[in-house]
Parts: C-alpha cells; structure tokens; sequence
C-alpha cells in the first residue's frame, strides 16, 4: 500500500495506471501480431524483448496467456473501457491532450465490437491478429 497524497489523489493513480495498462497493451498487442507476422517465434520476441527497453509487465503479462489462447476474464475488454471513458472525461476537464489513450480506446473498442467485451484484455490481439491474417501461439498451443 502507498500513500499517494491527499483526498482524490488515489483516484488520480489508478486513472493513470489504467491510462498505461491501455496504452501498453495495444502497443504489445500490435508490436507482436507485426513481429509473428513478420516471421519471428513469439517466446523468442518474449525471451529478448523483455529484457529490452521495450519490455514491461503487461508484455510478459500479455503474450503467455495469448501464447497458451488463455482469454478468461482476469481484467476484461469492457472494464478497460469504463476506465477509459472517465479517463477521457476528466482529460476533457483539464484540458489534457490524450491521444494516445484515444487510439487505444478505439484497439479497445475494436476488440469489444467483435465480441471480446466479456473477456481478458489480451484479446485485443484477436481483431490485431485477424486483420493481419495470423495467430500468436506457443508451440504447445492446440489450434483452435
């Protein structure tokens, strides 16, 4: 547990959190379905890039479920979103330019119109992954 600051400013850390969480996972979501598509194992891009500048949590977070086609909700699609929303809401407010988390917004989105709402955040990689005509498996992944 962490002290954060006054009244509200716990509010203010998870917003900005979430607002990471969506970024990030739309940059890994896309970086990897490229990287797969481009011809490259995805454990390999795991195994170097997460000791790279461009490794984080959400990446080794992400890419073992996606690896294994594990998209049970743990922090689902439409909980992104809500977060999203009022993270827009009070950018409007304070006159905070969000591009970013805009374009992530529509990744969310995307991945909620085609069904995804109701489950884990890795599943933006489905609309990525279909739109690229591949699949991000493990080697021990059945086919689906």
């Amino acid at each position: 547990m962490h002290h954060v600051g006054p009244s509200g400013a716990g509010s203010v850390v998870k917003l900005v959190n979430q607002l990471l969480v969506a970024i990030n996972m739309a940059g890994v979501a896309e970086a990897i379905v490229f990287g797969v598509k481009a011809g490259a194992d995805p454990q390999v891009l795991l195994d170097v890039i997460k000791t790279s500048f461009g490794g984080s949590r959400m990446l080794e977070r992400a890419l073992p479920l996606v690896m294994e086609r594990q998209f049970q909700p743990g922090t689902p699609v439409n909980l992104i979103l809500k977060d999203l929303g009022l993270i827009h809401e009070v950018g409007k407010e304070l006159d905070t330019r969000l591009l970013l988390g805009a374009l992530a917004q529509e990744v969310f989105k995307e991945a909620r119109a085609a069904g995804f709402g109701d489950e884990d955040m890795v599943a933006l990689f489905k609309p990525v992954e279909r739109l690229a005509g591949v699949e991000v498996r493990g080697r021990g992944a059945s086919a689906a």
